[in-house]
């Protein structure tokens, strides 16, 4: 039988998509169709889920941070789209046929508790908006019952709750920097927070108390220094604490405004010696400002002065000598670290060539005897015979400088080597005696075994040549012994032993 397919008009395209669609979208998808690729893939015909988000990728985020209803619904996010949304069912069939009154709200990011379990539907989800675009912040709904105006801020639920606006309402104090203690506890809101302000509430005593103030601002505005909560005629100050400044012996009587003459706000008061008691200064200012040093508070014209808390302690003949001696200005003027060479510089043998810290050798007993050094403080401490050496064997003057310190310096002419064994005489000589010596020739590159660990040091080292360039090759020094008269090379110990130049022993 021949199936004869009608032709479309001339007027109207024809459209493989529109022949084989099973029924019109609906109104949300008018525009898809005759676009069945924009929902079905080529991969995978039997879902639609892939294309689905692809077009609503707020959904898609919602399931991929598992928010919302399509991220926390069971199911969803492994289910198929049109498992719940279908299609093709004409322009006016809804692309989800549920019901609000047993829908789960628990599933969605706004679980419904309290009061919010009663609303309709309509309250917070507008007609011409999406569901998901309901807002969740409590003033969207509630600003007309804000009696504060806003000026509290939007975050309603930290004293609200959803059991009801406008009971069982709750605020912690404690949770702003002002802490209600005491007689606070029981003050009225609007003794403080006037005209409905809560934002930068003043903080400080004199805000509320100031006609309470009796020193009439002089203290300034710290009235927690002496004042508390509990009431405000109770009071207490301890000078030490609050104060910073303990007073002790005739301090003790001093009458308040005799230091505090100005508003404590307006500059500090000084809590020197000398920020009182410059007027009783008979130095002129030439011992500093630590008046403390050597008076105390019990009579300023009791005086006393222990050198040994300073720097630099008094010992031996320094305590004798006057204060002028060595300061000649302000007492507690630098004078260079206590330095010997800034008194005794003068005196110095050695041209302060060996620095300023003349303690190393010389004491305060006596500058000229009594000298003591250590020379093993130095880069060159003295072994064997050396200590016993006079300092003029090695230092021609006394300043200690220029001094050798190697071997060759002082050996040299002694050396019956001739520098042939080069510079480094401490690889075989001790300064126990210069005629003790000691050399491991295995040590080297040419360990002497056999016949060779007999022979004397000349055999093979010849006077004034030095060691690094003495040969090493057999034939250097056995070129009479060979037979081969030198077709083998100089390697004579391929067949040679050390043992005797005779035995020969064929290596492979």
């Amino acid at each position: 039988m021949l199936l004869i397919m009608p032709l479309a008009p001339a007027t109207q395209a024809f459209s493989w998509e529109a022949l084989f669609s099973p029924g019109a979208l609906s109104q949300p998808h008018q525009k898809l169709d005759e676009k069945c690729a924009d929902c079905h893939g080529e991969q995978d015909k039997k879902t639609t889920t892939p294309q689905c988000l692809a077009c609503h990728k707020k959904v898609a985020t919602d399931v991929r941070n598992k928010t919302g209803y399509h991220g926390r619904a069971p199911g969803i996010a492994t289910g198929d789209c049109k498992a719940c949304h279908t299609e093709h069912k004409g322009r006016d069939h809804r692309l989800l046929d549920w019901n609000p009154a047993t829908f789960n709200h628990s599933q969605t990011d706004f679980r419904l508790t309290g009061a919010h379990s009663d609303a309709t539907c309509g309250g917070c989800h507008k007609q011409d908006k999406l569901w998901r675009e309901a807002p969740h912040a409590c003033v969207s709904c509630h600003e007309d019952q804000d009696v504060h105006d806003g000026k509290q801020g939007k975050k309603c639920e930290s004293c609200h709750n959803a059991r009801g606006w406008s009971r069982n309402v709750r605020f912690d104090h404690d949770k702003t920097r002002f802490h209600l203690k005491g007689a606070h506890k029981t003050a009225a809101c609007g003794a403080c927070h006037t005209d409905k302000r809560y934002a930068q509430t003043p903080r400080e005593c004199a805000a509320c108390h100031r006609k309470d103030d009796r020193h009439t601002g002089i203290l300034g505005t710290r009235c927690d220094s002496c004042h508390n909560t509990q009431k405000w005629s109770q009071t207490r100050f301890d000078h030490t604490r609050d104060g910073h400044f303990r007073l002790e012996g005739v301090h003790q009587n001093v009458a308040c405004k005799t230091c505090h003459t100005r508003p404590t706000s307006a500059k500090p008061l000084p809590k020197t010696c000398i920020g009182c008691h410059q007027s009783d200064d008979i130095h002129a200012g030439a011992n500093g400002t630590r008046c403390d040093t050597c008076h105390d508070t019990r009579k300023w014209s009791q005086a006393k002065f222990d050198h040994s808390q300073t720097r630099f302690r008094l010992t031996g003949a320094h305590k004798d000598v006057r204060c002028e001696a060595c300061h000649a200005g302000d007492v507690h003027a630098p004078l260079g670290g206590g330095a010997c060479a800034l008194c005794h510089g003068k005196a110095d043998p050695h041209q302060g060539r060996l620095g300023q810290d003349c303690k190393q050798c010389h004491s305060t007993r006596n500058w000229r005897s009594g000298i003591r050094f250590d020379h093993a403080l130095t880069g060159f401490p003295l072994l064997g015979l050396h200590e016993l050496a006079d300092c003029q064997a090695c230092h021609a003057d006394s300043t200690f400088t220029r001094t050798p310190d190697t071997c060759k310096d002082c050996h040299g002419k002694k050396d019956p080597h001739k520098g042939s064994m080069g510079e480094a005489c401490e690889g075989c000589h001790t300064p126990a005696d210069w005629t003790f010596w000691r050399f491991d020739h295995d040590q080297t590159d040419f360990p002497l075994t056999g016949a060779h660990a007999q022979k004397v040091c000349d055999s093979c080292h010849t006077p004034g040549t030095p060691a690094s360039e003495t040969p090493v090759l057999c034939g250097a020094c056995h070129e009479q012994d060979d037979v081969h008269r030198g077709e083998f090379g100089q390697t004579c110990d391929t067949c040679h032993s050390t043992r005797q130049f005779t035995d020969v022993e064929m290596r492979r």
